[in-house]
């Protein structure tokens, strides 16, 4: 069908008559036995019938009322032999498009008014659908759905809108202490309330009352817990409110001026005279609940608090001053703008386009600051964004194609202003933001307004340059960066990105590297350097350490001209380097041979940590000691890829310890089968204790970390001169630690969930059951 793809948030879900969703895009086709069985005709009307599903609204040319009316028509005609495609496409459709909720909602009304068995199935698959999102809090599917239902009462499917205050309630009755919960579940109130409020207040204005009451409450508890906890703010001097409170603010004043607004289309507005006698349904909420306190995989599912970001506040630009648009729907057109940007995180290509179609009642370029100031905001989220930078990067040149008139200013004066406020920006944004910067600039031929930045103000901006063109250095020859640069700036280019192999002098040490050289040029066999190592007495006789650097710093010279030959040289010899790991010393002397070698690539540091890592010559140890010694401490304000070798250690040990729990959940509990083999109990017991082993090791790596940065802030009266000031340093040091104290703050909550469940004697696969 359409080549279009956008993500559905199911993981390994069935849905109620036990079909597999498709993760990413419409539903998978049927199997190749029942398309035989299908005639060309058939086949050919469910694909173009899918397509119209998928596609509707999306071109623009024709009205909407045209649409709608064709694509209700064309369901009507084909739903008794394509009930089951429609409902399931229309579904994934309704959780991956949110934009166009209202729509099909219009749709499902109009099929409502003619047939209102229709209605009936519609209100059956919403409910499994809603019932099975809670049961596994998938949030965004659970918003949509909500979203969904609230439209179903304005086309006449569900009788009365006393079922959206229900929903309502039971949606802010939970009180388990999660303040992340808590404020998702409130915000899912507050992001239905602009498409259900009018109606509600006509219905029960008392009722809705209570119901702002309700949520005032909630949401100056939750405003207290974000002011108190302010290291989330990406800039500093920021309003101190939370985003939820300024949304709630928006949604008073909608309430006071009668719910007026365009950001959201309406299109039962077109058919007031089609929906006037559509028999509705009553809608039981009995059978939903909320998600369990503790979720199967431990993790905690519910989004960070999102900080208000603002670049362009008080900026004067005709576009934007023209546009007929109140700030109070301001936060409805960013709530829709960050659910596409979610559901097409791996497509910018359709992420824009329909950004460019997005139906708000404005030009699409009379909203690119907005676009602009959501995708900055979801690229610089503490502690990390929801994805990678390149999809942000590739987000914006996608946008810059749609229109370039506009969006390369938009984007140049967002540079301009963040430059202008870095010292009101939390440090790990600052790199982020340099990581997106400099790649951005590789595709516009590194051209920028350079000249402009010769005389950085402080420090930081200094810092702020010199990590871009460090980073487009990866991206691109230096000998280009020097010449598109001004003189004034060469100071802060990289050093030329060159390996260095120490043993080229003349040494003792120099003549066994040529012979280890000599047998890795000439592809020998592992075995037989390890057997080289052990039977030859000038190797023999180097001390342990030098061992290990004349092995691995030849490793390196023979994989420096390319990754692929480091990985071919790894997979050769990486059982030589662990004959050499005797003890802590070698094991710490392998980062050191690294960061001799690669001195002035701190990229291929990075890509080289990683690698060894994975093949367990390095582990978190010794990279967490490296990262704290004394000239790392020293040179915080200067570069910022050791912090970035720290996260991404991190990172792969908490994967090696999911895969391990992942694995030992995987085999079946012999205490739960008098049936079960000596091999099978074998087997779980040894699974056990690996999953152990992990955690354990995670758990003492994390308590390492946190000891390591509490020994360097008692060290710094030992540091050389060089920092001007403690209180910048101190600065510094902390950003980093509050990077890292937030990015390990679920795997905590994964370690104390393993941790009670040994307490309370309950296996994992007991727990996945309950």
């Amino acid at each position: 069908t359409n080549s279009m793809s956008f993500r559905y948030d199911r993981r390994d879900r069935r849905d109620h008559r036990g079909r597999n969703y498709d993760n990413r895009g419409p539903p998978r086709r049927r199997s190749s036995d029942y398309n035989r069985r299908q005639s060309s005709d058939e086949r050919r009307g469910r694909s173009q019938l899918e397509d119209n599903i998928v596609t509707i609204i999306d071109q623009g040319a024709t009205s909407l009322d045209r649409e709608i009316k064709d694509l209700s028509k064309a369901i009507e005609e084909d739903y008794h032999m394509l009930k089951d495609n429609i409902f399931d496409m229309m579904f994934q459709c309704i959780i991956c498009l949110p934009n166009k909720t209202t729509v099909y909602a219009t749709v499902v009304g109009l099929l409502n008014a003619k047939n209102n068995s229709i209605g009936s199935e519609v209100i059956h698959k919403l409910n499994d659908e809603l019932r099975s999102a809670l049961k596994l809090a998938e949030t965004q599917s659970i918003k949509f759905l909500v979203r969904f239902l609230a439209c179903l009462v304005h086309v006449g499917i569900i009788s009365g809108s006393g079922v959206i205050f229900e929903l309502f309630d039971l949606l802010l009755s939970d009180s388990n202490g999660n303040q992340s919960r808590t404020d998702y579940f409130t915000s899912v109130v507050l992001y239905t309330l602009p498409y259900i409020g009018k109606k509600l207040q006509e219905d029960d204005e008392n009722r809705l009352n209570d119901l702002f009451n309700t949520l005032e409450g909630r949401i100056n508890a939750s405003n207290d817990a974000y002011i108190s906890f302010p290291i989330l703010k990406i800039l500093k001097d920021a309003p101190d409110d939370s985003y939820l409170y300024e949304v709630f603010k928006a949604l008073k004043e909608q309430k006071d001026s009668g719910w007026d607004g365009r950001v959201i289309l309406k299109p039962w507005t077109l058919f007031e005279e089609e929906l006037k006698g559509a028999q509705g349904h009553n809608y039981n909420i009995g059978d939903l609940s909320l998600p369990q306190d503790i979720l199967p995989n431990g993790e905690n599912p519910y989004p960070t608090p999102v900080p208000v970001f603002r670049l362009f506040e008080g900026e004067k630009i005709g576009i934007w001053e023209s546009r007929n648009f109140s700030e109070k729907e301001r936060y409805i057109l960013e709530e829709l703008i960050r659910d596409l940007l979610y559901h097409f995180e791996g497509s910018p290509r359709d992420c824009t386009r329909y950004l460019v179609n997005l139906r708000v009642g404005l030009n699409f370029e009379e909203v690119l600051d907005i676009v602009a100031e959501v995708i900055f905001s979801e690229l610089l989220k503490i502690p990390k964004s929801r994805v990678g930078t390149t999809f942000y990067v590739n987000m914006t040149i996608e946008l810059c194609r749609a229109s370039k008139k506009v969006m390369p200013g938009i984007l140049a004066k967002a540079v301009i202003n963040m430059y202008e406020r870095l010292p009101h920006m939390d440090n790990s944004c600052v790199s982020v933001l340099t990581d997106w910067f400099s790649t951005y600039l590789s595709n516009f031929e590194f051209k920028w307004i350079w000249k402009a930045w010769t005389i950085p103000p402080t420090a930081l901006h200094s810092f702020f340059i010199s990590e871009t063109l460090l980073k487009c250095v990866r991206l691109s020859y230096w000998d280009r960066l020097e010449k598109v640069l001004p003189d004034e700036l060469h100071k802060l280019l990289p050093l030329q990105p060159v390996p260095y192999f120490k043993y080229r002098e003349l040494s003792e040490e120099s003549l066994v590297a040529r012979s280890v050289a000599e047998l890795f040029t000439k592809r020998s066999e592992g075995i037989d350097v390890i057997e080289w190592t052990k039977n030859t007495q000038e190797f023999v006789d180097l001390s342990p350490i030098s061992k290990v650097d004349v092995v691995v710093t030849c490793l390196l010279q023979l994989g420096s001209k390319s990754f692929s030959h480091l990985m071919k040289a790894m997979e050769r010899y990486t059982d030589v380097v662990k004959t050499l790991l005797v003890n802590d010393e070698t094991k710490k002397q392998v980062i050191e041979s690294i960061v001799s070698f690669w001195k002035t690539h701190p990229q291929n540091i990075e890509i080289v940590f990683n690698k060894f890592q994975t093949a367990q010559l390095i582990g978190m140890k010794e990279i967490t000691e490296w990262v704290f010694n004394k000239e790392n401490l020293q040179n915080v304000h200067k570069y910022y890829f050791p912090w970035k070798i720290l996260q991404k250690s991190i990172d792969k040990s908490l994967s090696l310890a999911k895969l391990g729990l992942l694995k030992l959940k995987e085999l079946p509990d012999p205490s739960m089968r008098h049936s079960a083999t000596p091999e099978e109990i074998e087997a779980h017991q040894k699974a056990t204790e690996v999953s152990e082993k992990l955690f354990h090791d995670h758990r003492e790596h994390l308590r390492g970390i946190i000891t390591s940065f509490d020994v360097a802030l008692n060290k710094y009266e030992d540091f050389d001169e060089g920092l001007s000031q403690f209180e910048d340093w101190l600065d510094l040091i902390t950003s980093r630690f509050n990077s890292i104290l937030l990015r390990v703050y679920t795997i905590f909550v994964l370690l104390l969930i393993v941790r009670i469940l040994n307490i309370i004697n309950l296996n994992w696969n007991d727990y996945w059951k309950m």
